[in-house]
């Protein structure tokens, strides 16, 4: 009988995209148009407990693929991959952020960033707050952890990197995450370009989750476009 990840992932394989699905763990890959997940792609880790946390970024089987380097941390909360796909190497990152306001694991994590030499980046996941609270959450009270919020958007600032969909949707309130009881909806989760890699950016969007309280986020890119923006 089919489980619920072989269900998910027949959902995603046929998109052409860096989606990001997330409850306690996250998934982020990039899909193509080829092959099958469990044909042989490779699939990189960083390890929580059985049970809460971890990070994993899949890669489809066919993909011009090379792996630079891969840091991770030691919680299963972030994992950064150096890597070329088609010719174009940038890094790409898979982050779960934890639920308080700890902006010490940012600071860490933008460090662990910047130990790789590129200056393209696409950094996804569970950030566990909201970057406007007017625009991107709806019910409960009007807070977020605002010391990561000061530190990521101080970092984003810095780095020259900015938010894609809502970049691509600034008057749009769609979320990610939701609470039935009481009913609260939040945008935690998202997927952050650097400027040099928007021209590469066909579209981004929020779509069902799969028996999850997340949503996933897609970004479609298309690595042999000439126009970078």
């Amino acid at each position: 009988m089919p489980t619920r990840d072989d269900k998910f992932f027949s959902i995603l394989k046929q998109k052409r995209q860096i989606s990001v699905y997330c409850k306690r763990v996250i998934v982020l890959g990039i899909w193509r148009k080829c092959g099958n997940l469990n044909g042989g792609g490779e699939i990189l880790f960083s390890h929580g407990l059985s049970n809460a946390r971890g990070v994993c970024i899949l890669f489809r089987p066919g993909l011009s693929l090379k792996v630079h380097d891969v840091k991770r941390d030691t919680e299963g909360r972030l994992l950064c991959v150096d890597l070329e796909i088609d010719g174009v190497r940038f890094t790409l990152v898979g982050l779960y952020a934890p639920n308080e306001d700890e902006p010490n694991f940012f600071k860490d994590c933008f460090k662990m960033i910047e130990l790789f030499d590129n200056s393209s980046k696409i950094i996804a996941g569970d950030f566990n707050l909201v970057m406007n609270l007017d625009m991107d959450k709806k019910g409960g009270l009007p807070r977020t952890h605002f010391k990561c919020q000061e530190v990521l958007k101080l970092y984003m600032e810095e780095a020259e990197i900015l938010d894609i969909w809502r970049e691509q949707h600034p008057d749009e309130r769609k979320f990610t995450w939701h609470r039935s009881k009481p009913p609260i909806f939040c945008r935690l989760d998202m997927i952050l370009t650097s400027f040099d890699m928007v021209g590469y950016v066909e579209n981004s969007d929020i779509l069902p989750g799969f028996k999850s309280d997340h949503s996933i986020v897609s970004l479609n890119i298309d690595l042999h476009k000439e126009d970078r923006g």
